[in-house]
């Protein structure tokens, strides 16, 4: 067990505040929105992280995150756009 009291307020602040304040946060704010609306919170989950990541830390920008990116970015159109593809009976 460390005894760092440093790391262990950094497991603190990622328990209470980061997880679950913001879990229930979120939580009483999904009572409010569509089922779509609340997917796509959950898709844009990911983009958010690398965001903050290269504003907080300073992370590099490279093509995998640009690729991964525009997979998601792309998931989302694809179902906010609601597009019916018509299938033929074969």
């Amino acid at each position: 067990m460390p005894k760092n009291f440093d790391f262990w307020k950094g497991v603190l602040f990622a328990g209470l505040f980061a997880t679950a304040f913001m879990y229930t946060v979120q939580n009483i704010g999904q009572r409010y929105l569509s089922e779509e609306k609340v997917a796509m919170t959950y898709l844009f989950e990911p983009i958010f992280a690398t965001i903050a990541g290269m504003i907080i830390l300073g992370e590099t920008f490279n093509k995998e995150i640009f690729i991964g990116g525009s997979l998601i970015f792309c998931a989302m159109l694809i179902v906010e756009l609601n597009w019916n593809f018509k299938r033929e009976k074969l």
